[in-house]
């Protein structure tokens, strides 16, 4: 009986909307189940399993029949309409995001490049004032040797050179005096044991005779060390050769500059006059100067 009242709502519509005929077949049905169930119309909390019980099957069946024709027919399409919406607006939503990353990332990228050529003007522009400072420059050496005249060409090739050429770094280099000439010797061995005796095993870069062989002339040797400082710390050492049986006639020096042995010469006199004239003092050479102390410092 609903399914056909519900059927003549529909035969009866007159262009009233689909809510306004769901809402009158829900009050039909609700109001012939009220009554059926001794329910009051407006108490539809009162619609229990208990209540319901007391329809027959008949009824029971036109009641789902009448539920299932509702949401089949009009339920059921109005929600699959809701959900397409709900897609369409996510889809639609996550466009504006995309486009709205697109712009941004537009926008960052020309940012870049702004900024990129504001670095190359820049840089353009320190180009141009270091070019214009070093013409500057040029114009003005180029009067004052033109007005002076003055400067040799053999002075500027000496200043250039100078100035090209690092000086000779002898710091790792020691000097052995003393060890016997042979006619075939192993000089770089030769050094290893005398070093042996002071406890140092160094690596030894480059080892030689200094000089031109002359009858009668012991050459020194030359050797190279990795470090200034290790040549500083057997040069500390140096003095205990005099104690080692085969090396009391063997010293190792600094491998000094011609003008430094020219100087050490002229410091070895004065310290002869020094020690002659006050002996009661310690007189020594350190770093190029005499260095005279009391016995009662010495022993500080």
């Amino acid at each position: 009986m609903w399914l056909s009242h519900l059927q003549g709502l529909e035969k009866d519509d007159d262009g009233r909307s689909l809510n306004c005929l769901l809402y009158d077949a829900q009050e039909t049905i609700f109001t012939d189940l009220c009554q059926i169930a001794k329910v009051a119309k407006n108490d539809i909390s009162g619609l229990t399993a208990e209540k319901l019980m007391k329809l027959d099957k008949k009824q029971l069946s036109g009641f789902l029949e009448t539920m299932c024709c509702l949401l089949d027919k009009y339920a059921m399409p109005e929600l699959n309409k809701t959900v397409s919406e709900l897609d369409q607006l996510r889809e639609n939503d996550f466009r504006y995001q995309v486009d709205r990353l697109k712009r941004e990332k537009i926008s960052d990228q020309e940012t870049i490049i702004d900024l990129q050529s504001k670095l190359i003007d820049s840089k353009n522009e320190q180009l141009k004032s270091v070019k214009t400072t070093i013409q500057t420059e040029m114009k003005s050496w180029a009067n004052v040797v033109e007005k002076s005249g003055a400067i040799a060409e053999k002075k500027i090739a000496t200043a250039i050179e100078k100035l090209s050429v690092p000086k000779d770094d002898r710091s790792k280099n020691l000097i052995v005096f003393g060890v016997e000439e042979e006619q075939v010797e192993a000089v770089e061995q030769r050094v290893i044991e005398i070093l042996a005796h002071l406890d140092e095993k160094p690596r030894i870069r480059e080892c030689s005779r200094v000089g031109t062989p002359k009858q009668g002339a012991t050459r020194p040797i030359r050797f190279t060390l990795s470090s200034s400082d290790l040549a500083y710390q057997i040069l500390r050492k140096a003095a205990q050769l005099r104690s080692v049986d085969g090396c009391k006639n063997i010293y190792i020096s600094p491998d000094r500059t011609f003008e430094q042995i020219l100087a050490r010469r002229t410091l070895v006199e004065e310290l002869k006059k020094k020690r002659g004239a006050e002996p009661e003092k310690l007189h020594l050479i350190r770093n190029f100067k005499i260095i005279s102390m009391t016995p009662d410092v010495c022993k500080v």
